[in-house]
């Protein structure tokens, strides 16, 4: 017989909720199953991992720091009269293109090959009028030029000439020179300093601004000449000086 009254209309509701009480165990158990897969965190979000290549480059350090070698690169030899050199007061210095290191003492001229000094002085050098060297430098030609306490000398395919400083009526102490761009040399004698071209000297200034000390030619074509007295530029072009800095 059909049912009919209440008890069936219970009877109904029962299974209706033992369906639903199934199908939730059911939906629990898939629940706990997908629950149970490693969760990607907020920060690990595929969306949030794609990173700017740059923002990913290692910082980069200041060239001062990552060029220059720390102390303990270095091995330090001194050398002394023991080693070779004439004497010990060191007052120039001076690598050519050679490769040879020239040192230049109070005593005389001195060239390093790497393994051994070789001295160059009054005794087996002619050309010498002083042992006392004050300054060294090397012009566009591989030419060496070598100042003194009395005079410029000059070596040019293995021989040594004597440039005398007496036509600049100065004190004959060269403490400054450097290559001119013409092919000559500059030369910083007591207080005046000139150009010398084909062993003559030409534009000869006194600055009058106490003993010249160093000489430098830019790229430019301007000489600045540092002495006791200050800082002076010549210029290029026109041959007018300038006083950079006058000392108080």
């Amino acid at each position: 017989k059909p049912c009919r009254g209440g008890w069936c209309a219970l009877l109904r509701l029962g299974v209706i909720i033992f369906m639903a009480s199934e199908l939730l165990a059911v939906a629990r158990s898939g629940t706990e199953g997908v629950s149970s897969l490693p969760r990607v965190a907020a920060s690990e979000n595929p969306q949030s991992t794609i990173r700017n290549p740059q923002s990913e480059m290692p910082p980069v350090e200041p060239r001062t720091t990552a060029t220059v070698p720390s102390p303990g690169d270095y091995r330090i030899d001194n050398w002394t009269t023991d080693q070779g050199l004439p004497q010990n007061t060191v007052q120039c210095l001076l690598q050519t293109h050679d490769g040879y290191l020239w040192i230049g003492t109070q005593s005389g001229l001195a060239r390093y090959d790497g393994l051994r000094f070789t001295v160059f002085d009054r005794n087996n050098t002619p050309a010498f009028k002083t042992d006392n060297i004050l300054c060294l430098t090397e012009d566009a030609h591989d030419t060496l030029w070598i100042g003194t306490a009395d005079g410029l000398l000059r070596l040019r395919d293995h021989t040594f000439t004597y440039f005398s400083t007496v036509p600049l009526e100065s004190e004959r102490r060269v403490r400054a020179i450097c290559p001119d761009s013409n092919d000559g040399i500059w030369v910083g004698d007591g207080g005046v300093v000139a150009a010398l071209h084909d062993q003559r000297y030409f534009l000869r200034t006194d600055l009058q601004a106490g003993l010249i000390q160093s000489l430098f030619q830019d790229s430019t074509g301007e000489l600045w000449v540092g002495t006791e007295g200050g800082l002076f530029r010549r210029g290029a072009q026109t041959g007018d000086w300038r006083t950079i800095y006058q000392a108080p």
